[in-house]
């Protein structure tokens, strides 16, 4: 594996985005409180989940890195990162899932971006972010129901 380094650094930097938004963040009481979609998973599937996703999105990303992508869908896959973190705050720490799921809305949208973009150059990062494109789309039904329920 002769660009270890950057794989580890890609893969680091997601963890650490990551997972300190879930600290920063947690579901807390308010969360357990809400009703939910009949087809919600259980809480322990989440973290597993996250886990793989982040491990897929940091080699996505250095992927497309050592591929020599870094304009556009660099810009995506920092966007993506900082919107991924950011969407914990506003659904667990603001208490808004109908602004979370717009900020969803926006994080799909560069997930998207990231896969048209490195899709001719570098089709393993694109294929790396299919997972991420559907968890993140039936988060977005888990969130919409969520709002929908609790409105």
């Amino acid at each position: 594996m002769r660009h270890w380094k950057v794989y580890f650094c890609f893969i680091l930097f997601t963890f650490l985005i990551g997972y300190s938004s879930a600290l920063l963040s947690p579901p807390g009481a308010w969360y357990a409180g809400l009703e939910k979609a009949s087809f919600n998973p259980p809480n322990v599937i989440f973290p597993i989940a996250w886990t793989l996703l982040y491990i897929l999105i940091g080699l996505a990303g250095a992927k497309a890195w050592i591929a020599g992508l870094t304009g556009l869908p660099f810009l995506f896959w920092i966007a993506q990162m900082g919107l991924n973190g950011l969407w914990s705050y506003v659904f667990f720490g603001l208490h808004a899932p109908g602004w979370a799921l717009i900020e969803l809305l926006v994080l799909f949208a560069t997930i998207v971006g990231f896969i048209v973009t490195t899709w001719r150059f570098a089709r393993p990062a694109s294929l790396l972010f299919l997972p991420y494109a559907g968890w993140v789309g039936f988060a977005g039904v888990l969130n919409a129901a969520i709002w929908s329920l609790n409105s």
